[in-house]
């Protein structure tokens, strides 16, 4: 699990940037 933990961080990182990307294109699409 210690592991996991620090890999998490960057998934939760890596996840937000992608939300922020497909809304980006939401918003463009309109």
């Amino acid at each position: 699990m210690e592991k996991s933990s620090s890999r998490t961080e960057l998934t939760e990182k890596e996840s937000v940037e992608t939300v922020f990307e497909r809304e980006a294109e939401r918003w463009r699409e309109k």
